[in-house]
């Protein structure tokens, strides 16, 4: 037995680990992965917010200096020399990676005899020095810093280029242009503010990038045209673009110009790309002030071998863990065997009905609990045996007295065999179904005369004894009532008067009577808060029997209940029926309805079914429905087809509304 539980603890701890190794594995690669790239892409996105740092600087001192120059436009060469100084020592001070700020004029701006007048201000042994730049070897109206400004008539972004002022080796420029009043309104180019920052000030952040140490990745900036701005390779620096690389290989080629053109951050993997052995990954994010591209390069296998190395430490610790647990458990099972052996002889003796069998202690600790738990079991199902069969027994004399109160309440309700005298008049289909043993729906059927038939349907509230003893007291008044009257609404308001007077328990009884003349069809109703009953024409037609004469029975004394008629024709059908029909719930929570008995009732009368037939119908339909659902009310259903003889004169048209 030791053997087989220590086996079987060891099985159980392999197959948790398989199945967390095949359910929660995949989940925790995706997890790694999606972090490594997140730590990775975290530090591409830090380094680009770092650079539009600097860039919205930059473009903030063009900016400024670009408005005083609009705001003063009478300011002298040496205004303007004492303006640049202070914008360059502001600047500086507010960031020294700006190295350089420039003010070129437009030819004759400055001075009216010179063409060239721009001038560089940066610093220089802690001072401030200013140069002048431009001459017909240097035409600085050729450059782009100043021409594109000058076409588009707002702020660029320079690609980088060799300085001309001797104040760094590869710089790139942000330049913006400022105007002059003119005639009519208008305003004309004056020149442009440039400010200079020098590639090596970026290429420190790129150096800075927080890589994972293991990847050897390392970071470079493209345009947004993917040409190389800072690499670790400087030979590709301003000579080659990251897509003349790719330009062999169609995927890699494609998949790197889709990068190009995102605007968003994000990774890819460019197998042909050979900045490592065997394909690189990328990320990548977009600075938002020039588009230019910040990236990292690692090997394309990095995230997968970190994943290997976490899955490789995680798998040791797990096993080792098991390990010492199947020997832990193999050594504690060893010792808490020994008695079990004794304990299942026993349990064996008593699990074969001999119950009087010596239970043996077996020391302190779980065995002993255990052993002590078998004795109290042995007591408590000696007793519970008895106590079983007298509740069986007290369950048979319950179920026998409901049986004798279900007979004596089918007794109350009129019999069809044989119901009524024989009738050519008309066929008649009743049926009830309680929720419970017994229930507190009624109806009735019979003759008050030769000519007259009486039908009454009711609903007690609420089910069980309770409602069938209303119910029998109601149905024994009525019968009593009815000898005396043959008017639905007189039947009616007696009823009422008599069951509310000692109503203590406030129950109550929804009521329809009615009186049919088997001769010429007329049939006088009164409803005391019913469902109304369907009256199914032979024609396709349906009225519904919808007024109500008062509330229902047993609530408000003094109501006195009025009456209606209608005209029932041949091989009309009445369909008088209790809630438990129409309040039928399926499985799903839906009610049976008015409005589908209503559309089942015209069918079937279109068909010329019985109603025996029809009585058979609507019941398989309300079981169809709440199949796999218990029955929540009684169900009733009364269904008459009334025949008009040859002898009698055909009835006029029903009466309009009712």
């Amino acid at each position: 037995m030791a053997f087989k539980l220590s086996f079987y603890s060891a099985a159980l701890l392999f197959m948790v680990f398989a199945l967390t190794l095949a359910f929660a594995g995949p989940w925790a690669w995706r997890m790694l992965n999606e972090r490594l790239e997140e730590r990775s892409l975290a530090a591409v996105n830090n380094t680009a917010v770092q650079i539009d740092q600097l860039l919205a600087r930059s473009e903030a001192v063009a900016t400024t200096l670009a408005a005083a120059l609009e705001a003063q436009p009478a300011l002298s060469a040496a205004e303007v020399d004492a303006l640049l100084r202070g914008a360059c020592a502001r600047a500086y001070a507010g960031d020294p990676r700006i190295i350089g700020i420039m003010i070129a004029f437009e030819p004759y701006t400055l001075h009216k005899d010179e063409k060239y007048s721009a001038n560089l201000a940066f610093l220089k042994n802690g001072e401030i020095t200013v140069r002048q730049i431009g001459s017909d070897r240097v035409d600085y109206f050729k450059r782009d810093w100043y021409m594109v400004p000058k076409e588009r008539d707002t702020g660029i972004w320079v690609d980088p280029f060799p300085s001309e002022g001797g104040i760094g080796q590869r710089l790139i420029s942000y330049s913006v242009p400022f105007f002059r009043a003119a005639a009519a309104g208008q305003r004309r180019f004056a020149g442009a503010v440039v400010v200079d920052l020098d590639i090596e000030q970026l290429r420190s952040l790129l150096d800075e990038m927080a890589l994972d140490e293991s990847s050897d990745g390392f970071g470079f900036l493209t345009t947004q045209f993917s040409q190389f701005v800072i690499h670790p390779d400087r030979e590709l620096e301003d000579s080659r673009s990251l897509i003349s690389l790719l330009d062999k290989h169609a995927g890699d080629l494609a998949a790197g110009q889709l990068m190009m053109k995102s605007a968003d951050s994000g990774t890819v993997v460019l197998p042909q790309l050979e900045f490592f052995k065997g394909g690189t990954r990328i990320f990548h994010a977009t600075t938002r002030r020039n588009g230019w591209k910040v990236c990292a390069a690692v090997p394309a296998d990095w995230v997968a071998e970190q994943l290997w190395k976490y899955f490789a430490i995680g798998l040791a610790v797990y096993l080792a863990v098991t390990l010492l647990g199947i020997i832990g458990i193999s050594l504690i099972v060893r010792r808490m065997t020994a008695p079990l052996t004794t304990l299942t002889k026993t349990a064996k003796l008593i699990g074969a009905g001999n119950f009087d069998t010596d239970i043996p202690a077996a020391g302190d600790g779980e065995i002993g609990e255990l052993s002590g738990a078998f004795a109290a079991m042995q007591h408590e199902l000696s007793n519970y045996i008895k106590r079983l069969s007298a509740t069986v027994a007290a369950r048979e004399r319950i179920e026998g007295e409901l049986n004798a109160a279900r007979m004596i309440q089918n007794d109350i309700l009129p019999r069809l065999q044989p119901p009524l005298p024989d009738c050519p008049a008309f066929s008649i289909a009743p049926a009830l179904r309680p929720a419970r043993a017994i229930g507190g729906d009624m109806y009735d059927i019979f003759f008050l005369d030769e000519r007259r038939l009486f039908l009454m349907i009711g609903d007690v509230s609420g089910k069980g004894i309770a409602a069938a003893m209303f119910m029998a007291v109601a149905e024994t008044l009525q019968r009593d009532l009815s000898s005396r009257s043959g008017r639905p609404d007189e039947i009616m308001t007696a009823l009422n008067r008599m069951l509310a007077q000692h109503n203590n328990a406030l129950m109550f009884i929804t009521c329809f009577m009615g009186v049919l003349d088997t001769e010429n069809g007329e049939f006088i109703y009164c409803n005391a808060g019913h469902n109304p009953p369907l009256c199914l024409r032979h024609n396709g037609e349906c009225d519904a029997l919808a007024k109500r004469h008062g509330p229902p029975l047993g609530v408000v004394e003094t109501v006195k209940y009025g009456s209606s008629s209608i005209r029932i024709g041949n091989l009309d059908t009445l369909l008088l029926y209790t809630d438990g029909v129409t309040e039928a719930f399926s499985s799903t929570g839906m009610m049976y309805t008015f409005d589908k008995l209503r559309e089942l009732g015209k069918k079937l009368a279109a068909e010329n079914k019985s109603p025996a037939e029809m009585l058979s119908a609507i019941l398989e339909d309300v079981d169809s429905f709440s199949a796999n659902c218990e029955q929540s009310d009684d169900i009733t259903l009364l269904i008459l087809t009334y025949t008009m003889q040859p002898n009698t004169p055909p009835p006029p048209p029903p009466a309009a509304g009712e």
